[in-house]
């Protein structure tokens, strides 16, 4: 099961730098760190 569990963040981590994707919450943060910049 933890195998599997690996396996799963590894392809939501590829997808993620390919498709450049951002969750909500990373959108949220990257919102607020370029407010605060």
């Amino acid at each position: 099961f933890k195998a599997h569990a690996r396996y799963i963040n590894r392809s939501n981590n590829i997808h993620r730098k390919v498709l450049n994707f951002l969750s909500p919450n990373e959108v949220v943060a990257q919102y607020f760190e370029s407010q605060s910049a």
